[in-house]
């Protein structure tokens, strides 16, 4: 026969193993897009050090907006019915949160007449 201690010890490790497994690969998957952007944005027809703050305000428009879009209650909301569901539910909402907000930022730019432009690594082609 089982000690209780043993059976609520048994379902703290499943909860926070069920956390981890849901967790982990998506944890795995956001961590590789928060690498340094391979694209710089480039405009002709505006001086090259008027760049940084063209790129500072659409980030920041587009922040904002992401904000309006997915206030700090939407974060905060999740069924509590499964192990690991808030902070798996949690971890989606902020990568569509970031995907919507990398949108944002990229019109932005392309209103304001940038183009794209990939990185120069340095890595052999």
């Amino acid at each position: 026969m089982r000690k209780p201690s043993d059976i609520s010890g048994r379902r703290r490790f499943l909860k926070l193993g069920g956390a981890f497994a849901l967790t982990a690969p998506l944890a795995a998957i956001l961590g590789g897009c928060a690498a340094k952007p391979s694209t710089i944005w480039e405009n002709p027809s505006v001086a090259r050090e008027d760049w940084p703050l063209d790129n500072s305000e659409c980030r920041r428009a587009a922040r904002r907006k992401i904000e309006q879009e997915f206030g700090g209650s939407e974060l905060d909301r999740a069924p509590d019915n499964l192990p690991g569901a808030q902070t798996y539910d949690r971890s989606v909402t902020r990568y569509d949160a970031n995907r919507r907000q990398t949108q944002l930022f990229e019109d932005c730019m392309r209103q304001r007449g940038y183009r794209p432009m990939k990185r120069n690594t340095g890595a052999p082609g």
